[in-house]
């Protein structure tokens, strides 16, 4: 995982390792602002990273707990390997998906369907309120 921003790689992007490498680094050396190579990173660039790696790690979680329990005779590096490349778009293979049953399959679409998005995305569109629904009852008129 850990394509360029402008690149059109899946999974994580590289500024969103950076930012967490700065953020380690700064609280380790007792800093007040986040810096690395002597740049400070704004706080809303920061928070923008930490909820991607958050939810790429819950999601990471997540669907190896629900793959594994799906397939117990399956080595665990092999299923959090395939989990991995999915969701970082990757396209390399241990070979197991053959072996996988038709649920963990549609499992394996959403996650590369959620790692080509772009995690934070897809994880905004499922959790936002729409608030186009909110506005039209504030518009309408009692008589």
């Amino acid at each position: 995982f850990g394509a360029s921003p402008s690149g059109t790689g899946g999974g994580l992007k590289t500024t969103t390792f950076t930012a967490m490498f700065g953020l380690i680094k700064s609280i380790l050396k007792g800093r007040d602002s986040i810096r690395f190579k002597k740049r400070e990173i704004p706080d809303a660039k920061l928070y923008s990273a930490l909820a991607a790696f958050s939810y790429y790690i819950f999601v990471l979680f997540i669907f190896t707990f629900l793959i594994c329990s799906l397939h117990p005779d399956i080595e665990f590096k092999r299923i959090i390997f395939e989990i991995a490349s999915a969701l970082g778009t990757v396209g390399i293979s241990m070979g197991i998906t053959s072996d996988l049953v038709n649920s963990s399959k549609i499992l394996f679409v959403i996650l590369m369907l959620m790692g080509r998005v772009g995690i934070l995305t897809f994880g905004i569109a499922i959790t936002s309120k729409d608030e186009s629904i909110k506005e039209e009852k504030d518009n309408d008129l009692v008589i």
